[in-house]
């Protein structure tokens, strides 16, 4: 099977004092063998004071590939983030990201 790039992120985030914090990576998985047309999108969610938030998604959303959290809350999942339903994605209790997530599952994989 072959390596689809998903794409390389910079994040670049302000910590305290000023100093400012660069993440880069490189994403990827599993090219389909198949003619379906894997879609990947990011998305940011934020939980406001410690709140319950929903945020939609562009494509259907099926599995969370990488989590930026952006707070200092550690975000996890089924805990404080995961996947309403195909069209949203939920955050809760000061988990704020960016996520990457894709309308893909490899075969043999459950959704998480």
């Amino acid at each position: 099977m072959n390596k689809l790039i998903l794409g390389t992120i910079l994040l670049t985030s302000l910590v305290g004092c000023g100093k400012r914090t660069e993440i880069q990576e490189n994403h990827y998985i599993d090219a389909p063998e198949t003619e379906f047309e894997a879609r990947f999108e990011t998305l940011r969610c934020e939980s406001y004071n410690f709140g319950y938030r929903e945020c939609y998604t562009k494509i259907d959303a099926v599995k969370i590939l990488t989590v930026l959290q952006t707070s200092t809350t550690r975000c996890r999942l089924n805990r404080n983030y995961g996947i309403l339903d195909a069209h949203r994605i939920w955050v809760d209790k000061g988990c704020r990201a960016n996520f990457i997530y894709t309308n893909f599952i490899e075969e043999g994989e459950s959704d998480e």
